[in-house]
Parts: structure tokens; C-alpha cells; sequence
């Protein structure tokens, strides 16, 4: 290195900084403190500006809350009006709705007591047609057992056939099968007219009390010989009368006074005595009270022998119709026409064989309510 002498100029020397005299470590330090200052600000920098940007956002959000409560409020009360609008037309609502629920429930009810008749009425299509058909043969066992009507009964028993033959059902097989056996029970008992013949016994019992008795027949008048003679002595020629007035002598007056006399003597004896022939002496002097008694037996005997006869009692009923006709040929006058025509019609009726079994229709019964018993 080399010295500069005293000779020559001394060089510019420049100026000495603090720093540039200060050591190394001291320069760092310092170094470090700067940049550290640097941050401190900038972090004070963004915290300011931090801080500044929150109370905008807080400004504005004030703001915007104040703005949105004051809409709210508006909100609020046209809610609450809406509400109540809303509340009044629930209400009305549940006012229509409980009347609607009322007449739902008269309804149902209606509906269900409907239901319940029809299920009464007619549980299905099966019940209804046995049910009739039950019924028809309920009344003609009844009239045949109370009437003896086997006409009638065979024409309800040959009804409820082809009413089962129109439902065409082979469940009702059986029954039908059940059916014509009855029928043919029915066909084969011999035909006697009951109706008819209580109907005759009725047209009797209703003539009883016009029946002419014994006792109140009118004996026939006998004519008076006198007055005979006398109209034929008035009927005698003149020319007659004038041959024998020469011959007439004192005894022809008296003769023909003795003759009126005497045949009007024989004409009083012949009405006081009658003479006839009767089986029973008492039926000529019956008393009013014994004949209004015989008439009422009479009536009595034909209303038993027509309850025999409907009872299929055929010896009651011999027994009443014997006594009944009887009591017409020993006390009622045989020559009136109309007792004539009542003993016709007595013996007509006798005639008949009530004593006829009739069959039960108990086997198409059984039959029809064992289906309806089936579970």
C-alpha cells in the first residue's frame, strides 16, 4: 500500500455517515427495527382499514336492518290483516264444514238404514226367491190342511216350479225334484168338490127356517054340501022345474031344508077331522117352541156335518148328514117342493167319500229351508 507524501494534495476524502461508521451488528439491529416499524405500520394500516370497512359494513348493515324493519313492519301488519282475513275464513271454513259433516253423517245414517232394510228385504238374489217360494208353500199347506183344496194347492205348487225355473240356478235342483213329487201326491188323490158341496150345505142351512113343517100344513077345505046342493037346485032347468011343480007336495020343502042341513053338518065334521098317514105322530102337533127347537137341531146337524166334512171326518159327517135327513122326513111336509128339493140335495151330498188322506207338502218345506240354512 502506499503512503501519499506530504508533498501531494490530500484527496477529497467524502463524508462519514453514522451508519457507515457504526459496526455491523448495530447496522442489522437497526436494519431489522426499520422493517419491523415498516410492518407495524402496514399491520396498523390494514387493522385501520380493517376497522374502517367493518363500521361501513356496519353502517350499511344498520341501515339495511332499519330499512328491513321498517319493511317488516309493513309485512307485519299487512299479515296480521291478512291472518285475520285468513282466521275468519277458517272460520267460515269450519262452520261449512261441520254442516258439511252433518249432512254426511245424516247421510250415512240414511245410507246405512237403507242398507239395513235391504239386507232385511232381500240378502241376496237367493234368499228372495226362497223366501216367496217359502211362502207359497206355507199357504197352500194351510189350505190344503184347512180347506182340503188340492186344486188350489196343486196350481201354487206348479207356480213355485217354474218360478224356480226361470232362475235357472242349479243350486235349486233338490227343491224342484222335491216339488214334483208333491205334485204327483197331489195328481193322485181322488177329486171330491168340498167347496162345492159346503157351498149346497150352506143354500140348505139357509132355507131351514122357510122349510114347511108337518104341523103347519093347511088342510085342504071340503066343500060344503049344502050350498053344493043349493046351486045345483038353482042350475036345474025351468023347464025341468015347471014337469014337476004338479007333482011337488008338502013334504019337498021339508026334504030340501033336511038335505042343506044335513050336508052342511057332514061339511063341518069333515074340517074338524083329517085323516093322514104319518111315520111319527108327534111331528103333527109340534108346539111353536118345539118347532123353532127342531129347526135349530136341524141347522146344528149341518153345520157339524160341514165342519166334518172340511175336517176330512167322513164318519162325523155320515153320522150328522143320517140325523139331518131324518129330521127332514119325519117332521117336515114331504109334499112341498121345497123340501123335496132339500132332501135332493142332502142325498146328493151324502153320496161323497170324504175320507180322503191327503198328502203333506212337508218333504218341498224341508227342502228349502235346509238350503237356507246352509252356511
Amino acid at each position: 500500500m502506499r503512503t501519499p507524501s506530504p508533498d501531494e494534495p490530500a484527496a477529497t476524502v467524502p463524508p462519514v455517515r453514522p451508519s457507515d461508521s457504526m459496526p455491523d451488528p448495530i447496522r442489522q439491529q437497526r436494519r431489522w427495527l426499520i422493517v419491523l416499524a415498516v410492518v407495524l405500520c402496514i399491520v396498523v394500516a390494514g387493522l385501520l382499514a380493517h376497522f374502517w370497512l367493518e363500521r361501513q359494513d356496519t353502517i350499511r348493515l344498520r341501515e339495511e336492518m332499519a330499512r328491513r324493519l321498517q319493511t317488516g313492519d309493513t309485512v307485519s301488519t299487512e299479515v296480521k290483516g291478512i291472518a285475520k282475513s285468513m282466521q275468519d275464513t277458517v272460520l267460515n271454513l269450519q262452520a261449512k264444514v261441520a254442516a258439511l259433516e252433518n249432512r254426511q253423517m245424516e247421510s250415512q245414517s240414511q245410507h246405512t238404514s237403507l242398507e239395513q232394510m235391504y239386507r232385511e228385504l232381500a240378502k241376496n238374489r237367493d234368499d228372495r226367491v226362497l223366501t216367496d217360494i217359502e211362502q207359497i208353500l206355507l199357504m197352500a199347506n194351510q189350505q190344503l190342511q184347512l180347506s182340503s183344496n188340492v186344486h188350489g194347492t196343486l196350481i201354487a205348487l206348479e207356480n213355485a216350479d217354474r218360478l224356480l225355473a226361470r232362475e235357472d240356478r242349479p243350486q235349486f235342483i233338490g227343491i224342484r225334484r222335491s216339488l214334483a213329487k208333491d205334485i204327483e201326491r197331489l195328481r193322485a188323490v181322488p177329486y171330491v168338490d168340498v167347496t162345492g158341496m159346503a157351498v149346497k150345505l150352506d143354500v140348505v142351512i139357509a132355507q131351514i127356517k122357510t122349510l114347511p113343517l108337518l104341523s103347519d100344513a093347511q088342510i085342504r077345505p071340503v066343500p060344503d054340501a049344502g050350498k053344493e046342493m043349493a046351486a045345483l037346485e038353482k042350475e036345474a032347468p025351468a023347464a025341468k022345474v015347471d014337469r014337476e011343480a004338479p007333482k011337488e007336495s008338502w013334504f019337498s020343502p021339508l026334504s030340501k031344508m033336511w038335505n042343506r042341513w044335513t050336508g052342511e053338518f057332514w061339511g063341518e065334521v069333515k074340517t074338524l077331522v083329517h085323516v093322514r098317514n104319518v111315520e111319527s105322530p108327534e111331528a103333527l102337533i109340534l108346539s111353536p117352541t118345539q118347532a123353532y127347537f127342531l129347526r135349530e137341531n136341524l141347522t146344528l146337524r149341518l153345520l157339524g156335518a160341514r165342519v166334518a166334512m172340511m175336517a176330512r171326518d167322513h164318519v162325523s159327517f155320515s153320522s150328522d148328514m143320517k140325523a139331518a135327513i131324518k129330521v127332514v122326513d119325519t117332521y117336515f111336509d114331504p109334499s112341498s117342493s121345497q123340501v123335496q128339493a132339500v132332501k135332493t140335495t142332502l142325498a146328493q151330498i151324502m153320496e161323497n167319500n170324504v175320507a180322503i188322506e191327503l198328502p203333506s207338502l212337508s218333504d218341498s218345506l224341508t227342502a228349502v229351508q235346509n238350503y237356507r240354512t246352509k252356511p
